[in-house]
């Protein structure tokens, strides 16, 4: 029994990429959604940052979480592009 867990535990996960994409799309989703609780709480006046600072932090903080989400996209392309080369390649031997 002890030896079962052990195979099952130490057994090589599927590592297709798609966690790592779903990470950082929701990483990039909440740099969008930090940016404009910046902006919603200087409007309404409880942050005392001016309103210039507020609007140049959470522009730059917009544009990293968009980049963050285009690097995840693009992460999921290229993965699906190499797994139909592969699955192109194995029907080609057959």
């Amino acid at each position: 029994m002890d030896k079962e867990k052990k195979s099952i535990f130490n057994a090589p996960l599927n590592m297709d990429g798609s966690t790592r994409v779903t990470l950082l799309v929701v990483v990039g989703g909440y740099l969008i959604y930090m940016a404009y609780q910046m902006v919603r709480d200087t409007l309404s006046g409880v942050s005392s940052m001016g309103l210039t600072t507020t609007l140049i932090l959470a522009g730059l903080m917009a544009l990293a979480g968009i980049a963050v989400i285009g690097y995840g996209v693009c992460l999921w392309s290229f993965s699906r592009k190499k797994k139909d080369e592969q699955k192109s390649e194995e029907t080609d031997e057959e």
